[in-house]
């Protein structure tokens, strides 16, 4: 009987993330979620500059 009542009744059931990305954004609840998704671009778009800089510096650019 306990198990059919786990089964109709989801909300008692401790809910895991399906995915890494899930699992990410579970951890930082309390920040907003445009706030993390900034940080995320502001990291991404720093590390391509690095690269290209990496890039023109090794061509003699700099």
């Amino acid at each position: 009987m306990d198990e059919n009542n786990k089964q109709q009744n989801p909300e008692t059931q401790n809910h895991m993330p399906a995915n890494s990305v899930q699992e990410f954004y579970e951890r930082f609840r309390g920040v907003p979620l445009k706030k993390i998704d900034t940080f995320i671009g502001i990291c991404i778009a720093a590390i391509i500059l690095v690269v290209i800089i990496g890039m023109l510096d090794s061509r003699g650019f700099f």
